[in-house]
């Protein structure tokens, strides 16, 4: 058997870590139908070396298949072809029990995890913190929010300390303030904005009174003109519609230690983006960043000529905002309803052709939207990336969560 032939019998079995694709798991079998033969040293370290050039180019050809839909039959054919071979076997996410990564925690269960955190809240404010036709109790601030503030702060100060030690070991101490950046993910409708607004209230409220921004990834959202001209208006929440390489410069000015950072503020009534108006962070302990696509993976188009950096790769923290498919149609179609009897009759509102829209015709253009926008950017995009979480909030009924899943450490 030629050297070249005995070089590609191996069979790589390539074990993917949820996150990235960086973890790997190679086993190298030799062929039992020939025996070895005897290398010298420059022999083996050419077997080596070659070995080492196939296994990452194999890795490249995965990373670039991976979480793409779109080329999923030249995923199949690739995949087959090297099993036909006899040289790799790959193993896609739905052939994987990721609950396993997770601890699971039911509601009461939770609750007790509060400790003796005590943050002081009234009813009134909690309401206030509430999106339209979302739901938000005092007594689920307490059951659920209060705990995962107490882990929030435990990841936080942890990692303060530990980089206090690691800039002490490199001879590096500086005062710069690098913030803690938490990620919040989920569907639209989902309830990701209470969620984020409540997490800020309750962490700002701790003993510690700590400086915590909120900001949305909306504002990175192209303006509706270069949306148009590039004719995206009807991807838009779709990940190629943000200014990707804005909001990765808004984050890595965070993480630098830049203590002034502004971000463009996106408004809901005129449905872009407000010209001239940002969001000033400074020197913050804690940031959270919220929106649809925040742990997006790569792509299939992207430029990887080019060193690439992702928004999740900023993230200290990340939370997925989960639930059932028909209870997200459900919260849809109720608030826009909702929106049209507000928002809708307002003359500067985006929607406001829409006001006079009876019940019947209201409901199938909210169907239609899900249909053709909402839902296939959730299922292309946003729930493919659940499992890239830290912590995963899955909701039931009225938007009340029923089970917290915590990634194992």
């Amino acid at each position: 058997m030629s050297f070249e032939k005995r070089v590609r019998a191996p069979a790589l079995f390539f074990l993917l870590q949820t996150k990235d694709t960086r973890w790997l798991r190679v086993d190298r079998k030799e062929s039992h139908s020939h025996p070895p033969c005897k290398e010298t040293g420059p022999t083996r370290l050419w077997r080596k070396t070659v070995f080492l050039i196939e296994t990452l180019f194999l890795v490249n050809i995965r990373k670039i298949l991976y979480n793409n839909k779109a080329v999923s039959g030249i995923h199949a054919l690739f995949s087959k072809q090297l099993l036909n071979r006899g040289q790799v076997s790959i193993m896609a996410n739905q052939d994987l029990n990721l609950h396993t990564l997770y601890t699971s925690h039911t509601r009461d269960a939770w609750a007790n995890l509060g400790g003796h955190m005590a943050v002081e809240m009234t009813e009134e404010e909690v309401k206030r913190l509430e999106g339209l036709n979302d739901y938000l109790s005092l007594e689920e601030v307490e059951t659920v929010y209060v705990p995962l503030a107490r882990l929030l702060y435990l990841h936080r100060t942890t990692q303060y300390e530990r980089n206090t030690r690691v800039n002490g070991f490199l001879n590096h101490p500086h005062a710069a303030k690098i913030p803690f950046i938490i990620g919040i993910a989920g569907s639209v409708a989902v309830g990701k904005s209470t969620t984020a607004r409540i997490i800020q209230t309750v962490l700002s409220r701790l003993q510690e009174r700590l400086k915590v921004s909120l900001i949305t990834t909306d504002g990175f959202l192209y303006p509706n003109a270069v949306l148009t001209e590039k004719q995206m208006m009807s991807r838009k929440g779709f990940p190629e519609s943000y200014d990707v390489k804005a909001l990765l410069e808004f984050l890595n000015d965070l993480k630098s230690g830049k203590e002034i950072v502004h971000a463009p503020v996106y408004s809901h009534l005129t449905y872009d983006r407000l010209e001239g108006v940002y969001e000033t962070v400074e020197q913050a302990d804690i940031v959270i960043i919220e929106g649809v696509n925040v742990l997006q993976t790569p792509t299939i188009e992207d430029d990887r000529t080019k060193p690439r950096v992702f928004v999740s790769d900023f993230f200290d923290f990340s939370i997925y905002v989960d639930a059932e498919e028909d209870l997200i149609i459900k919260w849809y179609l109720e608030r826009f309803r909702m929106l049209r009897e507000t928002a809708f009759q307002d003359p500067s509102s985006y929607f406001h052709k829409f006001k006079d829209l009876a019940d019947e015709e209201a409901d199938h253009m909210a169907k239609s939207i899900w249909e053709t926008v909402n839902r296939p950017n959730l299922y292309e995009n946003i729930l493919p990336t659940k499992f890239r979480s830290d912590l995963i909030l899955r909701k039931g009924e009225g938007h009340k969560v029923e089970e917290i899943l915590v990634r194992r450490v």
